[in-house]
């Protein structure tokens, strides 16, 4: 496909796709003119009639490759590598955008690569409008990424996608327990087997998968501190090692984690920490189920999830005064910015709350007067 395009030192330029390399990059030929761009793509069409092309065929599909065949293909190629979750992450916005249906009818995944246009990009990124600011922040990333490899490999000439805006999302971060469901889970933590765990999650903010690779010998009671080595991969049923360096990292044990880790016999402190009914490791969606379980012992609804529990330790660090680089460091944050967005979430909380508080006082003695 060739396209015809005036430059800035005025001549026309048209771009012939003429075959692909051993990488599957696209090999271009360019025809310039100072007249027209008729008399350019003369020139290509001179030049066509008297060569033959690498690939004519692969030149051919560049006509008709549609997005939802370039995503497949962009997926097989450049994510092939990543991690199960990861892979995944990117195969659903990758669906997202190719099942989306414009005002007009047309979805965009049959489109051809070459027909998308910028109103195209912000018509879908507007449709998310109101959804969590992660989704919307992975669905940018992927255009981004899909038509700028597009562009790469010689399919499209330039990317639709170079200036996508931006939409406003929705805060879905994890909560934080409130001091009443933080009480409840310290006086009622033996009623369940997954108590432990919760209690460890709650009061060191280890992972999900962290707290399910811990084994004892990484618990030092005597030095009062938790070694996070492993992260359990509850798809491929293995414990592997952290993916960053912050990962690896030593979190204090505080009094009320220490005394519900000392009342377990030394005798049954060996093996992994957290075990299934039949003292193996637990693998799949065995922590969700039993973390449910957990919440029906509960004398009282309570209703939260095991990443609740970690931002849970971080909101007590910050009420404790613990300053962020520490946080960041305890709670295994490889970019401390996860540490301070949290910090500047609760700090606004805090703030609206003191408001708030205020105001019922002066309600409270004006009453009174």
């Amino acid at each position: 496909m060739a396209r015809a395009k005036k430059r800035a030192d005025g001549n026309y330029c048209v771009t012939l796709v003429i075959g692909r390399d051993e990488n599957g990059k696209a090999k271009r030929k360019f025809f310039y003119s100072r007249i027209s761009r008729a008399d350019a793509m003369a020139k290509r069409d001179e030049w066509t009639q008297n060569h033959e092309f690498n690939e004519p065929e692969a030149v051919e599909k560049l006509d008709k490759l549609t997005v939802r065949e370039w995503s497949a293909r962009w997926m097989a190629a450049y994510k092939g590598s990543l991690t199960h979750n990861a892979k995944l992450a990117y195969q659903t916005c990758c669906n997202g955008i190719c099942n989306f249906v414009f005002a007009s009818g047309v979805t965009f995944g049959d489109m051809l690569l070459q027909d998308v246009k910028p109103l195209h990009i912000n018509e879908y990124v507007n449709s998310l409008k109101g959804m969590s600011k992660s989704v919307i922040a992975k669905a940018r990333l992927t255009l981004k990424q899909l038509f700028e490899t597009a562009q790469d490999n010689g399919f499209i000439d330039a990317t639709p996608a170079r200036k996508i805006q931006k939409v406003k999302g929705t805060y879905t971060g994890h909560r934080a327990l409130s001091r009443k469901e933080i009480d409840l889970i310290g006086q009622n933590w033996r009623k369940h087997s997954f108590g432990l765990p919760v209690m460890v999650m709650m009061w060191a903010g280890l992972r999900k998968g962290e707290c399910c690779a811990l084994k004892w010998e990484n618990i030092d009671l005597k030095n009062d501190v938790i070694r996070v080595k492993e992260n359990r991969d509850f798809r491929l049923k293995m414990d592997k090692e952290p993916k960053t360096e912050a990962g690896y990292r030593e979190v204090p044990i505080f009094p009320p984690l220490s005394a519900a880790l000392r009342s377990v016999p030394e005798a049954d402190r060996h093996g992994y920490f957290c075990r299934n009914k039949y003292g193996r490791p637990m693998d799949g969606i065995t922590p969700d189920h039993t973390l449910k379980a957990f919440l029906r012992a509960m004398p009282e609804e309570i209703v939260f999830t095991a990443h609740d529990l970690r931002t849970t330790f971080v909101t007590l660090c910050y009420d404790a005064k613990v300053d962020v680089l520490t946080t960041a460091r305890w709670a295994g944050h490889e970019d401390i910015k996860t540490t301070l967005e949290i910090y500047t979430k609760l700090s606004q909380e805090r703030r609206e709350d003191s408001a708030e508080n205020m105001l019922r006082y002066i309600e409270q003695i004006t009453k009174a007067q």
